[in-house]
């Protein structure tokens, strides 16, 4: 009786062992974590209620243009399966609406968000990923490639030292250009040339449109 039991105990163990190694396999199910690079992230990440005063190319007017949402969350999704399996996942995400006012209303400057990793993580990748690039896509911008981003700053983003805007010289620098279409003359061109400063935000931003209308704002101060 004793000589079954341990056979049985034995038999038992080895199927559960076999039974957790093909689940495993068949369906991963570690949750992956994806953060963004801080290297990247700060450039973007700024104080919310801050404000930025720019001189605007087009008139030689100032915008008066306060920080409104500065937040960095993380959200979950959960497992799901398209042409590839994806595992449950947090990743971070961020939000920044620069808001313009005057003395009698207020209206959108910029407006965007980045998802850590974007949105599909491989299932065979890494458990934790802490050099997501920011992307900051535009919010309201109308999707027409995958490139509708106001700004791509990555882990190992080149720095600039010594960026002079409007007399002022800046260190901690990146340069981002983007754009949406290869075609000038697509009603819905857009192309952004945009300088960031480390802990400050955009101290030079050029807007190119349709047809190569171009428009540059650029720092003038900051609080």
């Amino acid at each position: 009786m004793k000589h079954c039991t341990l056979k049985c105990l034995l038999i038992s163990a080895t199927l559960m062992f076999i039974f957790q190694s093909c689940k495993k396999e068949s369906a991963p199910d570690d949750t992956v974590t994806v953060a963004f690079s801080r290297n990247a992230l700060d450039f973007v990440n700024l104080a919310q209620w801050k404000y930025l005063i720019y001189k605007d190319s087009a008139t030689a007017t100032e915008d008066s243009v306060i920080i409104t949402t500065s937040k960095l969350e993380t959200v979950y999704y959960p497992a799901y399966t398209s042409t590839w399996w994806f595992p449950a996942s947090y990743k971070e995400k961020y939000s920044l609406v620069l808001t313009k006012y005057t003395s009698t209303s207020h209206a959108q400057w910029l407006s965007g968000f980045a998802l850590a990793g974007g949105w599909g993580t491989a299932v065979n990748g890494p458990t934790y990923i802490d050099t997501a690039a920011v992307g900051l896509e535009e919010t309201d911008n109308v999707y027409i490639s995958d490139n509708s981003y106001i700004a791509i700053i990555y882990h190992t983003q080149q720095v600039m030292n010594a960026v002079i805007i409007e007399g002022k010289t800046y260190n901690n620098v990146v340069l981002t250009i983007t754009q949406n279409t290869n075609d000038i003359n697509n009603p819905e061109y857009k192309k952004n040339i945009c300088y960031w400063a480390k802990g400050i935000g955009i101290i030079k931003l050029t807007v190119i449109k349709t047809g190569g209308a171009v428009k540059t704002y650029t720092l003038l101060r900051n609080n």
